[in-house]
Protein backbone atom coordinates (compact mmCIF):
# COMPACT_ATOMS: atom_id res chain seq x y z
CA UNK A 1 0.00 0.00 0.00
CA UNK A 2 1.34 3.17 -1.29
CA UNK A 3 1.70 6.12 2.01
CA UNK A 4 1.93 10.04 1.60
CA UNK A 5 2.18 12.47 3.55
CA UNK A 6 0.16 15.87 4.09
CA UNK A 7 2.65 18.96 3.37
CA UNK A 8 -0.16 21.22 3.44
CA UNK A 9 -3.44 21.53 4.73
CA UNK A 10 -6.02 24.67 5.01
CA UNK A 11 -8.74 24.44 8.16
CA UNK A 12 -11.51 26.97 6.82
CA UNK A 13 -14.17 27.97 8.96
CA UNK A 14 -17.72 30.26 8.46
CA UNK A 15 -18.15 30.40 12.32
CA UNK A 16 -16.85 31.36 15.18
CA UNK A 17 -18.10 31.10 18.71
CA UNK A 18 -16.84 34.24 19.76
CA UNK A 19 -18.56 36.35 17.18
CA UNK A 20 -21.48 34.64 18.88
CA UNK A 21 -21.15 35.69 22.24
CA UNK A 22 -21.66 39.34 21.16
CA UNK A 23 -24.95 40.42 22.24
CA UNK A 24 -25.35 44.09 21.38
CA UNK A 25 -25.13 45.95 18.50
CA UNK A 26 -22.53 45.39 15.96
CA UNK A 27 -21.92 48.91 15.58
CA UNK A 28 -20.75 51.58 18.16
CA UNK A 29 -17.79 52.09 20.60
CA UNK A 30 -17.73 49.18 23.01
CA UNK A 31 -18.31 46.96 19.42
CA UNK A 32 -15.27 48.39 17.55
CA UNK A 33 -13.50 47.90 21.12
CA UNK A 34 -14.35 43.96 20.99
CA UNK A 35 -13.42 43.64 17.65
CA UNK A 36 -10.28 44.89 17.76
CA UNK A 37 -9.52 42.36 20.96
CA UNK A 38 -11.53 39.64 19.33
CA UNK A 39 -9.76 39.97 15.83
CA UNK A 40 -6.70 38.02 16.74
CA UNK A 41 -8.87 35.02 18.05
CA UNK A 42 -11.60 34.91 15.73
CA UNK A 43 -12.04 31.23 13.89
CA UNK A 44 -14.38 32.61 11.14
CA UNK A 45 -12.19 33.01 8.15
CA UNK A 46 -14.50 31.73 4.96
CA UNK A 47 -17.61 33.65 4.05
CA UNK A 48 -19.84 32.02 1.45
CA UNK A 49 -21.73 28.46 1.55
CA UNK A 50 -20.29 25.58 3.06
CA UNK A 51 -20.34 23.48 -0.22
CA UNK A 52 -17.88 26.40 -1.98
CA UNK A 53 -15.61 25.60 1.57
CA UNK A 54 -13.33 22.78 -0.03
CA UNK A 55 -12.97 24.31 -3.31
CA UNK A 56 -11.57 27.44 -1.93
CA UNK A 57 -9.49 25.19 0.86
CA UNK A 58 -8.14 23.57 -2.37
CA UNK A 59 -7.23 26.59 -4.04
CA UNK A 60 -5.63 28.30 -1.25
CA UNK A 61 -3.21 25.02 -1.05
CA UNK A 62 -2.80 24.64 -4.55
CA UNK A 63 -2.19 28.44 -5.48
CA UNK A 64 0.37 28.62 -2.39
CA UNK A 65 2.03 25.10 -3.70
CA UNK A 66 5.00 26.48 -6.00
CA UNK A 67 5.68 29.40 -4.43
CA UNK A 68 5.85 28.06 -0.94
CA UNK A 69 6.91 24.44 -1.20
CA UNK A 70 8.41 24.57 -4.39
CA UNK A 71 5.83 21.08 -5.38
CA UNK A 72 3.22 20.82 -7.94
CA UNK A 73 0.32 18.73 -5.95
CA UNK A 74 -1.64 16.10 -8.03
CA UNK A 75 -4.16 14.91 -5.08
CA UNK A 76 -6.09 16.58 -2.53
CA UNK A 77 -8.17 14.33 0.32
CA UNK A 78 -12.04 16.11 0.20
CA UNK A 79 -15.28 14.49 1.98
CA UNK A 80 -17.23 14.08 -1.49
CA UNK A 81 -19.52 16.26 -1.91
CA UNK A 82 -18.08 19.27 -4.22
CA UNK A 83 -15.28 19.14 -7.11
CA UNK A 84 -12.94 22.12 -8.41
CA UNK A 85 -13.97 24.01 -11.30
CA UNK A 86 -12.25 22.28 -14.71
CA UNK A 87 -11.46 26.05 -15.26
CA UNK A 88 -9.54 26.22 -12.49
CA UNK A 89 -7.33 22.57 -13.02
CA UNK A 90 -6.33 24.39 -16.41
CA UNK A 91 -5.66 27.65 -14.85
CA UNK A 92 -3.06 25.54 -12.69
CA UNK A 93 -2.04 22.66 -14.94
CA UNK A 94 -3.59 20.44 -12.00
CA UNK A 95 -4.11 16.48 -12.55
CA UNK A 96 -5.84 16.80 -9.49
CA UNK A 97 -7.09 13.66 -7.65
CA UNK A 98 -9.44 13.67 -5.37
CA UNK A 99 -9.51 10.99 -2.83
CA UNK A 100 -12.67 10.73 -0.80
CA UNK A 101 -11.08 9.42 2.15
CA UNK A 102 -12.92 11.27 5.13
CA UNK A 103 -16.16 10.41 2.92
CA UNK A 104 -15.39 6.56 3.98
CA UNK A 105 -14.28 7.10 7.39
CA UNK A 106 -17.73 9.30 8.31
CA UNK A 107 -19.45 6.66 6.80
CA UNK A 108 -17.40 3.74 8.93
CA UNK A 109 -17.66 6.29 11.63
CA UNK A 110 -21.27 7.06 11.95
CA UNK A 111 -21.70 3.00 11.45
CA UNK A 112 -19.48 2.21 14.50
CA UNK A 113 -22.09 5.21 16.46
CA UNK A 114 -25.64 3.35 15.26
CA UNK A 115 -24.10 -0.11 16.46
CA UNK A 116 -23.10 1.66 19.73
CA UNK A 117 -26.13 3.37 20.20
CA UNK A 118 -28.14 0.42 19.17
CA UNK A 119 -26.02 -2.21 21.92
CA UNK A 120 -26.47 0.44 24.61
CA UNK A 121 -30.45 1.01 23.83
CA UNK A 122 -31.89 1.41 27.28
CA UNK A 123 -28.53 1.61 29.52
CA UNK A 124 -27.47 4.59 31.55
CA UNK A 125 -24.33 5.98 31.36
CA UNK A 126 -21.81 7.30 34.55
CA UNK A 127 -23.68 10.79 34.62
CA UNK A 128 -27.61 9.18 34.41
CA UNK A 129 -28.08 9.88 30.78
CA UNK A 130 -29.04 7.62 27.98
CA UNK A 131 -27.18 7.43 24.71
CA UNK A 132 -29.35 8.96 21.57
CA UNK A 133 -29.60 11.84 19.61
CA UNK A 134 -29.22 12.21 15.33
CA UNK A 135 -25.86 10.78 14.09
CA UNK A 136 -25.21 12.71 11.11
Amino acid sequence: MLQGKVIDVAVLSSYCKGCEKWRGQKSGHFYEEWKLKHQPHCVKNHIGSSSKMEVDGMKEIFQRSVPQRNAKYIKYIGDGDTKPSQSFKEQHHILSKKLNVLATYKRVWVLDCEKLKTMNRGKKLSDGKSISGKIV
